[in-house]
């Protein structure tokens, strides 16, 4: 979850996850003042558990962490 997904080694990402996002991203948003509200901040981190639970099967465990996250 902290850095951009390799979509080299991931193959098919792209396909199932439109907008891909990464809690690196995020902090690097913030230091750069690039979220202009709150809610535009939590939902880029809304962003990364949808993507992981979109991505990945129930069982998985990036799926399983993604909803201890919520």
């Amino acid at each position: 979850f902290l850095v951009p997904i390799n979509l080299e080694q991931i193959l098919g990402y792209t396909d199932v996850v439109k907008n891909p996002m990464d809690f690196g991203t995020n902090i690097t948003k913030v230091t750069r003042d690039k979220y202009r509200s709150l809610d535009d901040f939590t939902n880029d981190v809304r962003l990364v558990t949808s993507n992981a639970k979109l991505f990945n099967c129930p069982g998985i465990p990036y799926h399983t962490e993604a909803e201890k996250l919520e």
